[in-house]
């Protein structure tokens, strides 16, 4: 019996975390249909120069925008300035891109990104925050009692 109350407090816990999750989908198709078309000029005068050009392998070229998002996280561990081994620092770098293909004649007629958007209307922080504890309100009696009727078995 401990284990079934174990694996209903693991089901409710899941089920509650899994309405904070949000849907991201790509705004690739977006970007095609602003940008296909249109001229050098705009794009350069819209999004600025270009971190870089290179050739597009057709007589073309391609305008290259990227941005390097870097995260450090270290271990929560307190250390007074002695070496630790078990001290490790985690860096993440994420990087973001936009690569718009320009024909010879100065249109562009294809653009690629990693860019994306919220699908939908997700809840807001504060909707979050209200659904969460209505949820945890009707679930929180029911969490309780599966433990308790677990651990008295």
């Amino acid at each position: 019996m401990k284990h079934s109350g174990i694996l209903g407090l693991l089901t409710a816990l899941a089920t509650l975390s899994s309405c904070a999750t949000a849907k991201y989908v790509s705004v690739e198709d977006d970007m095609n249909n602003e940008w296909v078309g249109r001229r050098h000029s705009e794009i350069v005068r819209e999004f600025g120069a270009p971190d870089r050009e290179t050739s597009d392998g057709k007589n073309g070229t391609i305008l290259v925008y990227e941005s390097i998002t870097r995260s450090y996280r270290t271990d929560e561990d307190t250390h007074f300035g002695y070496f630790d081994p078990d001290y490790t620092t985690t860096i993440s770098e994420n990087r973001s891109y936009i690569h718009f293909f320009i024909e010879g004649n100065g249109i562009c007629y294809l653009v690629k990104t990693n860019h994306v958007k919220r699908e939908g209307k997700g809840p807001t922080g504060t909707e979050l925050f209200i659904h969460t504890s209505w949820g945890l309100g009707l679930a929180l009696p029911i969490i309780l009692a599966l433990s308790a009727f677990a651990f008295s078995g």
